[in-house]
């Protein structure tokens, strides 16, 4: 812990330059804070305050910095802005590379240890180095809490930058329910690039020193636990754990009203029961889309067969099914107005003819337009018959042809 007179003097100086405000800055669990230390052979010790603050800048910020009062100290630990020397500094939140400047004032030259005194809240895997520029070293505080150099007290004033480096980023992306492939993202905010291994639970390396200096994302990574391991050129280490969960198992139990109706009566309820999906597209192969729930009425306005398409889940995501539905346009008998009627028993088709109306040929077609079948009707004839076995649960055309060449054409389901 910090030496009590330590703590005293920071204060009197924030009070001394009016910051007195500034007692949350201190007080606030969040904050991101480094008090750097030196200490001389003799046990003199003195300090300096760097803090990370959402809307601090890399300027002077009246409501949080403070400068240091350099008198005739024996030693005195400071931070740089510009020309002037500050006991304590606020910075932006470590989102990037920060660099800040130390000055040490001594009376005297000797040995002095330069030390990471306390952190609080500091991310993981963050990364403070300090910089030697006399001797071209760099040390790494987060692994070592100190080094001894030798100082020269009329020389060595401004020796030395501290380099704050951010902790890098990563996630575990959910694979989908039917390929199971997650994903793996690595986010480095550093300009020192992250060297990245990646390994299972089994300790087997499944991604081998890849130096990551951006945003990388390595995919086909089955659920699981999977540990992820970064160093750098500062002989930073930072393992971290993760996991890639299994997305739900997309199911449907898709139903209908009926599969086969007649026009005037043509609209089906659809029921679908869904695990593991919220969503869900209807195509009722007529055009239409619906989107809005899992169980729909839907109503046809013209005779035809329609493949009805559920589709539940998200894009990559999905569980489809589908049902052939069936609209028939059946020549009634009771509707007098109508020159031809029809009617099925036992699996036959009887048409009947309008007095006003004789025809001469019977043609039927299938859904494509192909000719299955022709009949030659005798113009004595006021009904025929026609086998419909062939036909069963099949939409077809069926033409009339009279001798005065009008013709009658209706769809027809068995």
């Amino acid at each position: 812990m910090r030496k009590v007179i330590c703590i005293c003097i920071l204060f009197f100086v924030v009070q001394f330059n009016g910051f007195t405000q500034q007692s949350g800055f201190f007080e606030d669990v969040f904050l991101e804070r480094i008090w750097l230390s030196v200490t001389n052979s003799n046990g003199i010790y003195n300090e300096t305050l760097i803090a990370f603050k959402p809307d601090a800048t890399l300027g002077v910020d009246t409501s949080y910095d403070a400068e240091k009062l350099i008198g005739s100290e024996i030693l005195s630990l400071y931070s740089k802005i510009g020309n002037d020397n500050y006991a304590i500094q606020a910075v932006p939140s470590l989102l990037f590379d920060i660099d800040v400047p130390l000055g040490i004032n001594a009376n005297v030259s000797g040995p002095l240890t330069l030390a990471l005194e306390e952190e609080v809240n500091f991310s993981q895997g963050a990364q403070l180095i300090i910089e030697d520029t006399k001797t071209g070293l760099f040390y790494n505080l987060r692994n070592e809490q100190s080094f001894t150099f030798q100082f020269d007290y009329l020389l060595d004033t401004l020796r030395f930058i501290a380099h704050f480096k951010p902790a890098p980023l990563f996630s575990a992306l959910t694979g989908t329910c039917l390929l199971n492939d997650g994903s793996i993202a690595v986010n480095n905010l550093s300009t020192t690039p992250w060297n990245v291994t990646v390994f299972d639970i089994d300790s087997n390396i499944l991604i081998n020193n890849i130096e990551v200096d951006s945003f990388i994302q390595w995919s086909q990574f089955p659920a699981g636990f999977y540990l992820i391991s970064f160093r750098n050129e500062f002989y930073a280490e930072y393992d971290v754990a993760i996991e890639i969960e299994t997305a739900l198992q997309i199911e449907m139990q898709f139903s209908v009203s009926s599969t086969i109706v007649n026009l005037e009566n043509a609209t089906i309820d659809f029921t679908a029961i869904l695990s593991g999906a919220e969503q869900i597209i209807w195509d009722f192969g007529d055009g239409t889309i619906d989107t809005a729930q899992s169980q729909v009425s839907h109503t046809y306005n013209a005779p035809g067969i329609y493949t009805v398409t559920a589709i539940a889940g998200t894009p990559g995501c999905e569980q489809f099914d589908s049902e052939v539905i069936t609209v028939n346009d059946v020549i009634s008998s009771v509707e007098s107005l109508k020159k031809v009627s029809s009617y099925i028993i036992n699996g036959n088709i009887f048409f009947t003819f309008n007095q006003n109306f004789q025809p001469k040929f019977l043609e039927m077609f299938d859904i494509s337009g192909r000719l299955f079948y022709a009949e030659t009707i005798n113009s004595s004839q006021q009904h025929i018959e026609v086998n419909g076995s062939s036909i069963n649960n099949q939409l077809i055309l069926i033409r009339f042809t009279s001798k005065t060449g009008e013709s009658i054409s209706n769809y027809f389901c068995n």
